[in-house]
Parts: C-alpha cells; structure tokens; sequence
C-alpha cells in the first residue's frame, strides 16, 4: 500500500477518535500517532499529487509544509465560541496564481471521517478577484464560456456550489446568456465520496486525478479570467 492510501484508513480513525478527545492533552499524548496516521501520509500525498496535477496545471503549486498546502490540524480559536484545540477533518489545497495562497482558484482534498470531497475552484472571491470575475461573466463570451464549463463539470458527475449575493451589483450588464453568474461569492466544482469501501482497493492518487481532471474546467476558466 502506497504510504498516502494510510489516509483512507488509519488516517480517517485517527480523526474520528480525535473527535472524540478534542483536548491538547489527549493530542500531545497521541502525537506520534497522528504524524504516523495523518501528518505524514498527507505530505507523501502532496508530493505525488503534485507531479500528476503538474500534467493538468503546469504552474500548480504543490508544498508539503504545514500551512502550504497542508492546512493546519490547530483550530484558530480566537473569535469562536467552539474552543475545541484541533479540527477534525484533514485539508490540502493546491493553488495556481501568484497572489496569496487563498487568493487564487486551486484544487482541494478535504478528508473527514465519513467524507471525502474533492473540489476545485475559489470559494470566496477576495475584492479584487470578484471584480474580474463580475466583468468576465458580464461579458457574453466570457460568460458563455463558463456556462460551458458548469456544463461539462455536472455532465462529468460534479457540482456547483458557491454562496450568492441576493442582489445584482449596480454597474454590470445583465444582457447576458446566465446573468444569475454576477450573484455568485466565489465558485467552486465539487465531488462527494460516502462510499469507502469503494476506494480500498483504489490507489488514492489515481483516483484523485481523475476527480480533479473531470472537475478542471471550472479551475482553467478561473486561472485565464484572472491572469488574462
């Protein structure tokens, strides 16, 4: 078994029982556990994961370093009124642009006990990103190429999902073929898995390709629409 597959087993009970003992003290106890588990595994996964995106998106950026693109287990407990320490799901993101890492649209592994998703795409858009994106959809060939795009992502099996405005922005034409396009906060392709017993005999990484491949579309209208 490839070290990353670790995830799909040992890794999702590692986060189920972490649930369970939210607290620095059961975690520092059970440390070596979770780099065993999770940690390492996750960076073997980002690795090979990032050689078989470089096929897709040339200019992915594939860091196995904590807070790259492997999110950070420590929950940000400032401003929550939930104080549990650590988050219970395992999250890597791979991100294609040159602004701050959040900033660009990307592909993203979200592992929790009971799900797996895999998405692609920007889930907010940050001020200036939403700007060009209002003036591509405002666009008609802009705009008819990422209706495109949705349509190819849902006929391959994937979603859409993003929050919207509940009002149109004032300054933007509407004389377009989805102009419901303009209310969208950020948006994404998604994928959901339930069914692991389908993935134990799968190699994880062929099969995250093949998700992320089938869901690109909405990636590369993202990437040209900003860097354009």
């Amino acid at each position: 078994m490839n070290s990353y597959n670790q995830l799909l087993t040992s890794g999702r009970e590692f986060l189920k029982v972490l649930a369970a003992n939210n607290s620095r003290e059961w975690f520092n106890k059970n440390r070596s556990r979770y780099e065993e588990s999770v940690l390492n595994p996750a960076r073997d996964y980002v690795t090979a994961m990032g050689l078989e995106l470089s096929k897709l998106s040339p200019h992915i950026i594939a860091d196995p370093r904590t807070n790259r693109s492997l999110f950070r287990i420590n929950r940000d407990t400032r401003f929550s009124k939930d104080k549990t320490p650590y988050k219970t799901h395992l999250g890597i993101f791979f991100w294609e642009g040159n602004a701050p890492k959040l900033e660009n649209s990307g592909y993203y592994f979200h592992l929790e006990p009971d799900e797996l998703f895999i998405g692609v795409g920007l889930h907010i858009f940050p001020k200036w990103v939403l700007e060009k994106f209002r003036e591509a959809v405002s666009t008609p060939k802009s705009n008819q190429s990422l209706v495109k795009a949705i349509a190819e992502v849902k006929k391959n099996g994937g979603e859409i999902g993003g929050d919207k405005y509940k009002r149109f922005p004032a300054g933007y034409s509407q004389d377009v073929n989805d102009p419901d396009l303009l209310l969208f906060k950020g948006i994404y392709g998604l994928s959901r898995i339930h069914q692991f017993d389908a993935l134990e005999k799968v190699d994880l990484i062929d099969f995250s390709i093949e998700k992320f491949r089938l869901l690109a579309p909405i990636h590369n209208w993202l990437v040209r629409m900003v860097n354009k």
